[in-house]
């Protein structure tokens, strides 16, 4: 008999023939009124959120093995990650009155959003000078020693302006910029020295970037600010050598100017100055000068500084890795607090010995401080970093000021108003590790 078929059912032969039709069919019937016994469908579970690596870790992970990353990233801290709880909101007097006042817009930066370096990097170079924002407490100015060629050309002949609203600059006499802050609470004057091959555009695009960095960040400084953006003549000549010799030079004779201006800024913060690459050598000579030691076979005729009053910031300087204790070895006087970068991969400084400038000398931001064993100054008022792993091979300002990490660490060690519960993981005592060359290395 073949077997029966139902619509979506077979009733298998072996019923039919092992208990008879009958008794077969009632089997089949109680099967189908009994509950099902299939397991049901399973869920596939979603998966832990993919982690997309920043530029900066992509190149790393093509170029060594995870355990050489970790520990190569040691060398930099990390920038703490916090997270601030959100009020809850809140209805002014206007809103229950059926009104609404607009708010006044607050500065940001303009790369708040990004989130990579290479995006930071996009922002800052694609967007207009007048479309960097400038807080309303803070002031910035641009002054400028292009134009000089004398070491003893007074305060008064140098540039002075200021930026005002809508991007615009206006001209400003020295008088104007040396008057007394008469602003609410403290003012905090910060001076940013440019490097090499720099025409003056350029010098303002990388001015209104630091300070969109450094002081519209993530975490605003408290403190108001004056951001000056120094210029001195560092366009392009031609021969690359010559070009690189010219300018160690100029670097020289334009500290003389830088010095003088310092020491007649009347104010109770300490004064942050950035030097980058050139522009290191030419504010570790201005400190040179206020701390009463000669360059150039000239001093400065005022008396030397009688106690620290700047937080100097050095980006991969161009200059003699033992300078503090040979040719520049009264710097350190007027510094309340050093901070350094260096980077080991640099393939410019790398360079910077053959170029006959300094007996043949490595450059400081090459390998870091040589011969601080030899000096008086005390550790605990200088902190250097190797920056290679985040900025790698290429001697570039902008690099180092769109990496978050070496933002923090600026802000922290140049600005006063930058609160420390934020950022303890930076903050931490610092260790002296032995270096080769008789350098040593302040890491946290």
């Amino acid at each position: 008999m073949s077997p029966l078929i139902f619509p979506g059912f077979r009733i298998r032969k072996n019923m039919t023939t092992q208990y008879g039709l009958p008794f077969g069919l009632l089997l089949f019937l109680f099967q189908l009124a009994a509950p099902s016994s299939a397991q049901p469908a399973v869920t596939p579970q979603i998966g832990a959120p993919t982690v997309v690596a920043s530029d900066d870790d992509a190149s790393r992970s093509n170029n060594q093995s995870a355990k050489n990353e970790s520990a190569a990233d040691a060398t930099l801290p990390a920038a703490p990650i916090t997270t601030d709880p959100v009020p809850a909101p809140t209805m002014s007097a206007a809103d229950e009155a059926g009104e609404s006042l607009p708010n006044e817009p607050i500065p940001e930066s303009v790369a708040a959003d990004a989130v990579t370096k290479a995006a930071i990097e996009a922002e800052l170079e694609s967007t207009p000078l007048e479309e960097f924002d400038v807080r309303a407490r803070d002031e910035v100015w641009t002054i400028s020693s292009r134009h000089l060629g004398s070491r003893n050309a007074a305060i008064e002949s140098l540039q002075f302006r200021r930026r005002i609203d809508g991007g615009r600059w206006v001209n400003e006499s020295a008088a104007n910029f040396l008057s007394p802050y008469a602003g609410p609470g403290k003012q905090q004057t910060c001076f940013l020295i440019h490097g090499n091959r720099t025409p003056e555009m350029k010098a303002i695009r990388r001015g209104l970037q630091t300070y969109d960095q450094t002081v519209l960040g993530s975490r605003p400084i408290s403190t108001s600010i004056r951001f000056v953006i120094w210029m001195w003549p560092a366009d392009q000549i031609k021969g690359q050598v010559r070009d690189v010799r010219v300018k160690a030079g100029r670097a020289d004779l334009h500290a003389f100017y830088l010095a003088r201006l310092i020491t007649a800024v009347q104010t109770q913060e300490p004064v942050a100055v950035i030097g980058y690459s050139f522009g290191g050598r030419l504010a570790i000579g201005a400190m040179h000068l206020m701390g009463g030691g000669s360059l150039c076979g000239s001093r400065l005729p005022n008396t030397p500084v009688s106690s620290p009053r700047v937080n100097l910031g050095l980006v991969a300087p161009a200059i003699r890795n033992d300078c503090f204790i040979t040719t520049r070895s009264q710097a350190l006087c007027p510094v309340n607090r050093l901070f350094l970068l260096h980077n080991t991969r640099d393939q410019y400084l790398k360079l910077y010995r053959f170029l006959k400038l300094d007996d043949n000398t490595p450059a400081l931001g090459y390998t870091g401080i040589c011969g601080m064993n030899r000096s008086q100054i005390s550790s605990d008022r200088i902190r250097q970093f190797d920056a290679s792993q985040s900025v790698g091979s290429d001697h570039d300002y902008l690099e180092y000021l769109a990496d978050k990490r070496i933002d923090a660490l600026a802000r922290q060690n140049l600005f006063s108003g930058v609160a420390s519960n934020r950022t303890s993981q930076v903050s931490a005592p610092i260790q002296v590790q032995p270096m080769r060359g008789g350098s040593v290395r302040l890491s946290q």
